[in-house]
């Protein structure tokens, strides 16, 4: 957004402006300052007039040099340096002004300008600033020289001397003196001429000055900050010269470990950020973090359109340059991320990084972003499907390079797909690939650094890709040939590696003794990493060794030992987990996988003196904590007064962290997302606050319980319960489902344990056409099992697990009928999270209703869905039609309070992203993103279209869906549908469920008979149903479509009835009404067909509604009250 003002523009990356008053200010007191001998000689002008005035010309060229060298810097240090030289020349002035000139000797003001004494000086100062500018020539980067110990004095002596400015300020002062003027020309000439062999070749010694410096600011680790200090270098460094940009310094951040590791203020740079930072932080990270200013610098130039004032063409190229850089910069924050252990992190920026490649046109590095995303999916996530895809992304493998191809072979094995060219598992891995296997990767790449080399990058790539095939050998238990030679260490090492990295091929290796029966050598391996891990302060590590030390403890039977470690792993990723504020690192820092084996071990009692209630405690530790977390910090709570403005200080920073629980809604990627540095910044302030109010008493602790998520102990569990009431803990583990019964009488839970096969768990939507799906018969083990420590009537409540949550578990047949039947059911993904969503225990009749119905005008049945509400709720308020829009939903649940929200309308569904989907309301589309600007407070909220039920499904039960966003907005309970539901079915079941609602029913027993009832129907009474509404409809006269729609559903049921000859009168009728080339014309013909050839018979006793798929995808989730 442009601010006023040609050339300003405002963004997030900072103002994009030329340079303002304040800049100009501090260019013209540094020059000024160099002007200084000038005007002193024209005041007064000695003897020795012409030799003053070359020094004083010298002077004032060194300080104009210099000030054009110093646009390398940002304009904050760059401002800051120039006050530090006009501070630094002006006192160091003042001070050789008090020098007595009885000092100076032959040199004085008896001396001549040119004599023995002078020359001597001046040889011997040309001398020492020869030979100190050679030692520190030898130290630029671009020279990659060694320095002599022997030169190292004279360095110290140029120093001392200032650097030519100390003699020729001490003859500025002393005009008196004129043999001061020759040594102090002659130095200040070589000075000068230094300076201006620096600029010629690069300045790349002022360059990593000013890398080393940037991070060192305590502003510029304030996000807002950085990308105002950052945010003038994209002025400076591109609008000013389009055709040549400046990037080196975006480079020199992302390359620091070649070019700046050996500097002087590199390891202060790491240890000040470490000491400010929330949580531990790889060394890369200030590099890094800075790297991705400079490219959301550039990125601001498109974005903002701020970059306007520079010519079409150029523009095209900086556009393609951007999207390089950002590529660039992401595949660097992926090993950041890495080495952090935030594995979705670096999938996410490899992932992003491999699409910008592609659009810049640098095929093999967006290959190589696929190929290296799918490494981590398929080695370090299991995520082997995701693995394929990726790696089927990058297409024709002909012309990339032999390290690449052989990635992308190992994870197609690693991931179980055979080739066709032999790349089974019978073929032998080939050895190690050459050392030029990678060569053209890395030399696509543009670079602003021309001295730098690309080998050491390409032989660490085939390095990696050497490892893992030593991986995938040892996994597929072969022994693949593979060695490092010597050059491969010596070469790549040259450069230093993070802790992280040597512990991770330590574990590695490990990992591999273990799989080799070593398990003595894998385990004191752990302890050395998880010990070096705790000095670190690696998190990622620590919880990598305490994972491999629980294994080797279960190969030994050691199941106390076992236990220990996973408890260790748990508390280490509900740590990382505190750390971060981006929704999507919090959910893929799984606890699932940990708990679900700490409750195999309590349930075989292999711990002793571990109770079984601790199983349901683990079982919730590890579900749906995200979702937890997100309800328990809107739940409002009222504290003392003195929390009060803590909690206004909370409430003040969710405004930021909580922005970023909203789960698949951010718009174009930037840096500020893909970094979870400043999330963790934000949610360190947060647990800062929080632990402030923990330490004031009881009220806080709890308060601030919640607001972290923290699961609901087996205690508070039993007290949620009633008589009649049954908790059903699934738990998954391995080929096993444990469930955990829990009653509001018992003292410890009741175990089931099971095996379930496959088929069973394989989610199959139902057909009408055909049987029931194999899941129906498959599950039937499960529901006999818990039907033996259950009664009929008792309500369960269901927390499932793993593939159970898309299965609707009430249409198992148990003793001859539905399971739900027998026992009315509610499904939560977690048990914790009703401690905010349960209702009281006493039944309460439902009065009010807010109904929207047939929103787009084609559901005439989602208008009888709303006429039957209304005649059973003669206070609900129903809206139909255009009135059925978001901003009438939005009004009145902001005027008035209702116990039931009702939709009937269509649902958008988006299969890819369940989270993403919507409901098609008039003029709008109700969405995951308008949910929190709705306000909330209803016992219910029925959502009666097709699949409102679909959901996915992310680690640790996480499931993103409409069902999820509404429990979050504020409802007790969610009635959904799991597939594409029959419109007279679902208006039949809905009218139902209201009477027994308004009866005082409880939601589940009421669900549950409603099912029932149109389970049994027969074909009679939906025929009569239908005849009603039609009958209804051409009284009103209101939609002729409506009258049409019903009739064709009074056809196709007079045919399955029997009735032939009622079936073809209604579509001759129809067919009499619809005009040729109409959509309609087509499916009548067909129906018009099957209904001549169907035997006549009397079948209108039989149930209509009796497979499943007409009763079964209507789920209730929350309150069973």
């Amino acid at each position: 957004m442009q601010l006023g003002g040609r050339g300003v523009w405002q963004t997030r990356a900072g103002a994009i402006q030329p340079p303002y008053a304040g800049d100009h200010l501090c260019r013209l007191l540094h020059l000024a300052a160099g002007a200084l001998p000038l005007l002193l000689w024209w005041h007064d002008q000695p003897a020795s007039a012409a030799m003053g005035l070359v020094l004083a010309l010298l002077v004032f060229g060194r300080i104009l040099l210099l000030d054009l060298r110093l646009r390398v810097f940002v304009r904050l240090l760059r401002g800051r340096e120039r006050l530090k030289r006009v501070l630094v020349l002006l006192s160091a002035g003042g001070a050789l002004a008090l020098w007595p000139e009885s000092w100076l000797g032959a040199l004085g003001s008896q001396g001549a300008v040119v004599s023995r004494p002078s020359a001597g000086w001046a040889l011997t100062l040309l001398l020492v600033t020869a030979l100190g500018c050679l030692q520190e020539w030898r130290t630029w980067p671009d020279v990659r020289g060694v320095p002599s110990p022997r030169l190292e004095p004279f360095r110290m002596l140029r120093g001392l001397l200032g650097r030519g400015w100390g003699p020729a300020l001490l003859a500025v002062t002393h005009p008196g003196a004129p043999g001061l003027l020759v040594p102090a020309v002659a130095v200040m000439a070589a000075e000068l001429a230094f300076s201006a062999y620096a600029a010629r070749t690069g300045d790349w010694r002022l360059r990593v000055l000013h890398a080393v410096r940037l991070p060192l600011l305590p502003a510029f680790r304030v996000p807002w900050i950085q990308g105002s200090v950052v945010g003038s270098w994209a002025y400076d460094a591109v609008i000013r010269r389009p055709r040549r940009p400046d990037l080196a310094p975006w480079e020199l951040m992302l390359r620091h470990d070649e070019v700046l590791a050996g500097s002087a203020g590199h390891d202060l740079v790491v240890r000040t950020w470490r000491a400010n930072a929330a949580a531990p932080t790889p060394d890369a990270e200030p590099w890094v973090s800075t790297a991705e200013a400079y490219a959301d610098s550039l990125k601001a130039l498109f974005q903002y359109q701020a970059g306007t004032e520079i010519p079409a063409a150029e523009r095209r190229g900086l556009f393609t340059t951007w999207q390089t850089v950002a590529a660039m910069t992401a595949m660097a924050r992926a090993e950041v991320s890495l080495a952090a252990g935030l594995l979705d992190n670096a999938v996410r920026n490899r992932r992003y990084a491999a699409r910008l490649f592609a659009a810049a046109g640098l095929p093999l590095n967006a290959a190589a972003a696929r190929c290296l995303t799918a490494d981590v999916l398929a080695f370090e996530l299991a995520r082997t499907d995701e693995a394929l895809a990726e790696v089927d992304e990058v297409g024709d493998r002909s012309t990339l390079p032999a390290a690449l191809r052989r990635l992308a072979e190992l994870v197609e094995t690693t991931a179980g797909r055979t080739r066709g060219d032999g790349g089974g598992s019978g073929r032998r891995l080939p050895s190690a690939l050459p050392l030029r296997a990678a060569h053209g990767l890395f030399e696509e790449l543009p670079t602003w650094i021309p001295f730098l080399s690309v080998h050491h990058r390409e032989i660490a790539f085939v390095r990696h890709v050497d490892r893992r095939a030593a991986e995938t050998a040892h996994r597929l238990g072969r022994q693949p040939g593979v060695t490092l030679p010597s050059p491969y260490r010596g070469f790549a090492d040259m450069y230093p590696l993070p802790v992280g990295h040597g512990l991770r091929e330590v574990l590695a290796d490990a990992q591999r003794s273990l799989a080799h029966g070593s398990v003595e050598t894998a385990r004191l391996a752990a302890l050395d990493v998880l010990q070096v891990a705790r000095s670190a302060e690696d998190l990622a590590q620590q919880t990598a060794a305490h994972r491999l030390l629980a294994r080797t403890a279960a190969r030994l039977g050691d199941w106390p030992e076992q236990y220990s470690h996973l408890i260790s792993v748990v508390a280490s990723v509900e740590t990382a987990r505190d750390r971060v504020a981006d929704a999507d690192l919090r959910i893929d820092l799984d606890l699932a996988r940990p708990c679900a084996e700490l409750v195999a071990l309590v349930v075989d009692r292999r711990v002793p003196g571990v109770p079984l209630t601790t199983a349901v405690d683990l079982a919730e530790r590890g579900r749906s904590r995200l979702m937890l977390q997100t309800i328990g910090g809107t739940h409002d709570s009222e504290l003392p007064s003195a929390l009060r403005e803590l909690q206004q200080q909370e409430r003040n920073l969710l405004r930021s962290v909580r922005s970023d629980d909203r789960i698949g809604t951010r718009g174009p990627y930037g840096f500020a997302v893909l970094n979870p540095y400043w999330g963790q910044v934000e949610r360190a302030k947060l647990e800062r606050i929080w632990r402030a109010m923990e330490a004031t008493g009881a009220a806080g602790a709890a308060y601030v319980s919640g607001r972290r998520g923290a699961p609901a102990q087996y205690a508070e569990l039993r007290d949620m319960l009633r008589p009649g009431e049954v908790l059903c803990e699934f738990v998954s583990v391995g080929d096993r489902t444990v469930v955990l019964l829990v009653r509001a009488e018992r003292a410890e839970p009741v175990v089931v344990d099971l095996r379930l096969d496959a088929r069973a768990l394989t989610p199959e939507r139902p057909d009408p056409g055909r049987p029931a799906p194999p899941w129906t018969a498959g599950l039937a083990p499960l529901a006999r099992a818990l039907a033996e420590h259950t009664r009929p009537g008792e309500v369960m409540w269901l927390v499932p697990d793993g593939p159970l949550h898309d299965l609707p578990l009430h249409a198992v047949p148990v003793e001859g009928a539905p399971w739900g039947e027998r026992n009315p059911m509610s499904c939560t993904p977690s048990a914790s999270l009703m401690r905010y969503r349960l209702g009281p225990a006493v039944r309460s009749e439902t009065r009010t209703a807010l109904v929207l119905a047939d929103s787009r005008g084609d559901l005439p049945h989602a208008r009888a869905e709303a006429r039957a509400i209304r005649a059973v709720l003669p206070a609900a308020e129903v809206h139909t039609g255009a009135a059925a829009g978001l901003d009438t939903l939005r009004e009145r649940l902001s005027q008035a309070r209702y116990d039931v929200l009702h939709l009937a309308c269509h649902c958008r569904l988006d299969r890819e992203r369940p989270s993403r989907s919507g409901l098609l309301l008039a003029g709008g589309e109700l969405t995951a993103e308008d949910l929190p600007t709705v306000r909330l407070d209803v016992r219910l909220v029925v959502l009666s279209g097709c699949d409102t039920g679909a959901q996915e499904q992310r680690a640790g039960n996480e499931l993103m869906g409409l069902t999820r966003e509404f429990l979050h907005a504020g409802a007790r309970s969610v009635l959904v549908t799991r597939w594409q539901v029959d419109d007279i079915s679902s208006a039949l079941l809905m009218a139902d469920f209201y009477r027994r609602m308004k009866d005082g029913s409880p939601l589940a027993a009421a669900l549950s008979a409603a099912r029932r009832r149109l389970r049994t129907m027969s074909l009679d009474d939906a025929l009569e149903h239908c005849e009603r509404e039609r009958r209804g409809e051409r009284l009103r006269a209101a939609d002729p479509e409506s009258v049409r729609s019903l009739s064709r559903d009074v056809a196709r049921l007079r045919l399955r009835a029997g009735d032939v000859g009622g079936a073809l009168a209604e579509i001759d009728a129809l067919l009499a009404e619809t005009p040729h080339g109409s959509p309609h014309r087509r499916p009548l013909l067909v129906l018009r067909n099957r209904a001549r050839y169907a035997p006549a018979r009397r079948e209108q006793h039989l149930p209509a509604f009796d497979h499943p798929y007409y009763w079964a995808p209507f789920t209730l989730a929350g309150d069973w009250r």
